[in-house]
């Protein structure tokens, strides 16, 4: 069982809450890095949608802030990645993490491992546009 800093007894509430928010950045970036691929992703096989690039770039790629994140929350970087990629190893029950998420999750890292330089391109939000 992983050792959450924010449910371990007598820590300050301002650890609990620090770990807690923490604990939401990392499960919005996977829940962002497991958003299915649209038929334009799987044509070119890169991740075009910009939520789920930064997402596999945040949890994968080097000199992101995960690793700290990860250590904020009591759990080693290297063994929450290991966690969301192998289904050999077994998440809190209750976790809504299914197998479907965890080869998208899989899906998505391959694509950024084969093109690690890839920039989605920029989309304009009908408020960014000039009329």
């Amino acid at each position: 069982m992983i050792d959450f800093v924010s449910t371990r007894a007598g820590i300050d509430p301002q650890t609990k809450g620090a770990a807690q928010l923490v604990a939401a950045i990392i499960a919005e970036a996977v829940r962002c890095a497991c958003i299915p691929p649209s038929k334009a992703e799987a044509k070119t096989r890169h991740n075009i949608n910009e939520d789920a690039h930064h997402a596999i770039v945040y949890l994968f790629g080097p000199g992101t802030l995960f690793a700290e994140h990860a250590d904020h929350i009591g759990v080693p970087a290297d063994r929450m990645r290991a966690a969301l990629l192998d289904s050999n190893i077994k998440l809190k029950e209750g976790a809504e993490f299914t197998d479907f998420d965890r080869r998208t999750l899989q899906l998505r890292r391959r694509w950024w491992l084969a093109d690690p330089n890839y920039v989605p391109p920029r989309v304009e939000t009908p408020e960014e546009s000039e009329f």
